[in-house]
This record gives C-alpha cells, structure tokens and sequence, in this order.
C-alpha cells in the first residue's frame, strides 16, 4: 500500500471497527437468540457476513494492485462497513430502525428491509470495486454517491407509497417484503455503474447519475403495484411472503434487466 494511502485506511478501520463493536454490543443487550426468529438472527449477524463476502470478492474481482495487497482489502472491506453505516442511519430516518425495530422489537417486517439494505450495499460495493485507476477515490467516490442515490431513491419510495408505514406501525409482512425488494433492485444499476476503469471525479459522477435512470421507474411500478394489488398480510404469514416476494423479485427482475440490457446491450 502506499504511503499516502496508511491514513484513510487508519480511519476506515477506526470507523468500520466500531460501527460493529457497537452493533454486536447493542444486539447482545436487546436480542434474545433462544426465543427470535431466524429472519431476526439474520438481521443481526448479515452485516458482517456482507463484509466477509465484499472482502472475498476483493481478492478476485478486483484490480491486481487491490487483490495483491491485505492493506487495500482491509480498506475496502471496511469502506464496506462504513457505507452500510450510513445506510443503516438513512433507516432510522425513515424509522426503519435496525436495531430497536428489527431486533428488539421482534419486527420481522423490518428484518426484510433491513436485509435488503445489506444486500443493496453489498452489491454496490462489489460494483464499486470492479475496475482499475485511482485506487481510493474509484472506490470511495462511487460508493458515497450511491448511497446518496439509494437514500434519495427511499425517500421516494416512501414519500408515494405507504410501504414503510405499514412495514413499520403495521408489521405487514408483505409489505416489508416488497419494501426490502424495492432497495436491492435500486443497488442494480448503481452497482453496474460503479463498474469500470477509473476516469475522474467528474467521469463518475456523470456515470452514477446516468446509471440511475430506471430508479424513477422503480418508483412508479412500486405505484402501480401497490395500487392494483395492496401489501395484504391478513391471509396468514405464508400467503403474507407470497403477496410480498413476488413484486420484490418483479422490481429486481426488471432493475437488472434495464441496468444490463438497456444500457450496455444484449
């Protein structure tokens, strides 16, 4: 690793260690492993596995200068954790909290979009690392942009349908569902975005904006289905994920397809 590039890593590690020294301290104090579901345990040992994936995904995916050294793998990886961070902050905003919703409140709506979120973010990072150029800001750049995008693109979400509402108050399963499918298929184009040799600030910029163009479209097929055909999960839990599931992988079925397709060609 060079020289100049100790210090970020210094402070990814500060940052990266203590979002999960905290998140295994709270989730210790409010999670009772014998009496939770599994969606809960997931929630509350997903984030590291993530992590564990990005960092594994480092060694072979990445450019050689990346996949060749610890330091660059660990910094990464921790960027991982930090992104994650700040989406996690982005759910509490939205009173989709993590830990008091998913955890300690036994809300299994929630777990849902809590796991899409970790899923989301491990996708983008793992498009953020595919490519070569500046090694730090190829990675850093694409990956805060994102998780603006991906914040934006929740407040949409939200601001038109009533799917966080019902996650939350309501403990709809279907809904949780649908929400937690909403946010994985936004990563998609974001992750191909990210892709690519580094060119410039600007460069990225541009392509994460381009990138995002079927976002907008998400939320009016989010609109329409919920229209049409309304999170129900008074049919019991099963029929609950059925009516949820199908609509969250339709959004990730169609955001991959327009991410892929679309606009890189067959």
């Amino acid at each position: 690793m060079d020289s100049e590039d100790a210090f970020p890593l210094f402070i990814a590690l500060i940052i990266g260690g203590s979002t999960w020294g905290h998140w295994y301290y709270a989730s210790a104090r409010v999670f009772a492993p014998n009496s939770s579901p599994p969606l809960r345990m997931a929630v509350a040992v997903a984030p590291v596995l993530s992590i564990v994936v990005v960092f594994l995904a480092l060694q072979s995916v990445a450019e050689p200068k990346v996949a060749n050294s610890g330091s660059y793998q660990l910094l990464f990886a921790a960027t991982a954790a930090i992104s994650l961070r700040a989406l996690f902050v982005l759910l509490r905003w939205f009173d989709l909290d993590p830990m008091n919703g998913a955890i300690a409140s036994a809300n299994t709506a929630n777990a849902f979009v809590v796991l899409g979120t970790i899923i989301a973010n491990t996708t983008l990072n793992l498009g953020a690392n595919v490519g070569t150029g500046d090694t730090i800001a190829s990675v850093f750049v694409p990956v805060a942009f994102g998780v603006i995008e991906l914040g934006a693109f929740l407040f949409a979400v939200i601001s038109v349908t009533s799917l966080a509402e019902e996650t939350t108050s309501g403990r709809n399963l279907c809904a949780g569902c649908r929400l937690g499918g909403l946010i994985v298929a936004s990563a998609l184009p974001l992750s191909r975005a990210a892709m690519g040799d580094w060119i410039s600030t600007e460069a990225t910029i541009i392509d994460m904006t381009g990138g995002a163009w079927p976002l907008p479209l998400l939320v009016a097929l989010a609109v329409a289905v919920e229209r049409r055909w309304p999170a129900d999960d008074t049919r019991g839990t099963a029929a609950a994920c059925v009516a949820g599931l199908i609509p969250a992988v339709l959004y990730i079925a169609v955001s991959g397809a327009a991410a892929w397709f679309l606009r890189l060609g067959p």
